[in-house]
């Protein structure tokens, strides 16, 4: 019998940013030199502020949702890919957006909907928005229902209340959008919903 002694090495990545994430996978040290030159990368995948890309949204598979190191780096993975073009554009932009303005007075995430004019749900995304920014986004969102399929929108909700009213007269011409923001003009929308 012949006994030989090997020695190996290996190359640990870690970030300098996020130091307890580190792998010895090296088509992963891209991404870790691409979020530590982001530090808001980090910040957005590791924290619950972004309803679409924080530690458990629903964008990512299961397995890499939670808040270990290693899921870390898996959602990571995902949003790069997302800014890279990998997706249709309304995510590119989704997740653009949210690298932007992530860390803006008031920003939040909300389950945009739209209701048709059927009386039925249909587009819906989770998106981050700011007050500031909320109507730009509802024009994305808008924009990306009708690429989808065109069913006529009767208005838009933001985690169940309706922001925007959309109604159409008789010719099918679609009047200006109503900015619904005040409790009683969403009591009177309610009343008329029941009617």
């Amino acid at each position: 019998m012949k006994a030989q002694e090997v020695v190996t090495r290996t190359m640990v990545y870690s970030s300098e940013v996020a130091t307890d994430v580190s792998t010895t996978d090296e088509s992963l040290r891209d991404v870790i030199v691409w979020a530590d030159a982001t530090p808001i990368v980090w910040k957005i995948i590791t924290g619950t502020k972004s309803g679409p890309f924080g530690r458990n949204a629903n964008t990512y598979l299961g397995y890499a949702r939670g808040a270990s190191p290693e899921t870390a780096l898996l959602r990571a993975v995902a949003l790069k890919r997302m800014l890279e073009g990998g997706d249709a554009d309304f995510f590119r932009w989704r997740a653009e957006f949210t690298l932007t303005h992530y860390s803006d007075k008031g920003f939040r995430s909300g389950f945009f909907r739209q209701q048709d004019t059927s009386g039925y749900s249909r587009g819906c995304c989770e998106l981050d928005y700011t007050p500031e920014t909320r109507e730009e986004v509802i024009d994305r969102f808008l924009g990306w229902c009708d690429e989808c399929a065109t069913f006529e929108t009767k208005h838009v909700t933001i985690d169940e209340k309706i922001v925007r009213v959309v109604s159409a007269d008789k010719s099918g011409a679609v009047e200006p959008a109503v900015n619904v923001t005040s409790p009683g003009v969403q009591l009177q929308l309610r009343k008329q919903q029941r009617t």
